[in-house]
């Protein structure tokens, strides 16, 4: 049986190494077929960069940052941890760096392993970061189908989709909640355990009241508007858009995020996540802007990332120093 275990974790090893590379080709195929057909607009277009909405994208997105992490600490309150603001962006900012990690779920894993560091409570850091994670994709996809009878182009006869509302919403129920999150926790316990973190049972998933889950979900839906009128601004940066496309902006963000969260062999999403929304977007605004726009709108919110993180560093860090002050002085 040992050496039966250890075939099978080495075929199953290579699976994953052939499904990781399979992807990567399929994005690189993707987008060299996307540049062959669209190189004769992109080398014509007139390029006019307007830095004042690029910069006002950047404000835009560290809000947005900030957003998910004043919910995510109410969350993580309302499931019976005790971190105090500061402390709670510190631990989520450096775990969210995992995101960059080929697996999708490591920054669930690193924030739990973080939590045990800071002498918090893992089960009410695993049940409040899997509920970030489900609450985000059960928000974005409800918005993806509210945004579809505003759009002004063909996905507009995607509109009887929005009968799938009331059913995607009643899924943010407490009963049904606990099931997702046991499938979550169980992925999310084998990262834990590569790490040193101790992995949780699935009991250990145990949703806040269906009226606190309500609210949270409610609150969610902020942080993906911040992102589509990130988005809005990187394309008003490069190109003409008009207020009545901002609807077709928040669906294209909001499709490309959500094949980017499953795209767990792509770090962060990358890649995937800009060629759905160039591709969305250039009925619209055409295949220059939706191009530009969408990597542009990439590296703005890898440097507003970059810019959060070193905040919640430095006011940490400034906090520490205080009370190791006030210390020494007793």
């Amino acid at each position: 049986m040992g050496a039966l275990s250890g075939v099978l974790a080495v075929y199953q090893g290579r699976t994953r190494t052939v499904i990781r590379w399979g992807v990567v080709c399929l994005v690189l195929a993707f987008w060299g077929i996307y540049l062959w057909r669209n190189g004769d607009s992109l080398w014509s277009h007139d390029w006019q960069v307007n830095y004042y909405w690029l910069a006002l994208s950047f404000l835009v997105v560290l809000v947005f940052w900030a957003t998910l992490v004043v919910i995510w600490q109410r969350v993580l309150i309302a499931s019976g941890g005790r971190l105090g603001l500061r402390a709670a962006a510190r631990l989520w900012a450096t775990s969210m760096l995992a995101r960059y990690l080929p697996g999708g779920m490591w920054h669930i894993a690193g924030r739990v392993y973080l939590a045990q560091e800071a002498g918090e409570s893992r089960a009410a850091v695993l049940v409040s970061t899997v509920m970030e994670q489900i609450l985000c994709l059960i928000t974005s996809l409800l918005l993806l189908l509210i945004s579809l009878p505003f759009w002004d182009t063909d996905y507009a006869r995607f509109t009887p989709a929005l009968l799938l509302v009331l059913p995607l919403a009643a899924t943010v129920h407490p009963a049904v909640l606990r099931r997702l999150g046991g499938i979550a926790l169980r992925f999310a316990g084998r990262k834990a355990g590569r790490i040193g973190a101790p992995a949780l049972a699935v009991e250990s998933f145990s949703p806040p009241a269906f009226r606190s889950v309500l609210k949270v979900a409610a609150l969610y839906a902020l942080p993906n508007l911040l992102a589509a009128l990130s988005l809005y601004l990187s394309a008003a940066a490069v190109g003409p858009v008009s207020p009545g496309q901002f609807p077709a902006f928040e669906g294209a963000y909001t499709f490309g995020w959500v094949l980017g969260f499953f795209a767990v062999f792509a770090p962060s999403g990358l890649g995937v996540r800009e060629g759905a929304i160039a591709v969305l977007l250039a009925p619209i605004v055409g295949a220059p802007v939706a191009l530009a726009a969408s990597i542009l709108n990439r590296v703005v919110f890898s440097a507003g990332e970059a810019v959060f993180v070193a905040v919640c560093w430095g006011i940490t860090r400034g906090q520490e120093g205080k009370r190791r002050k006030v210390e020494k002085g007793k």
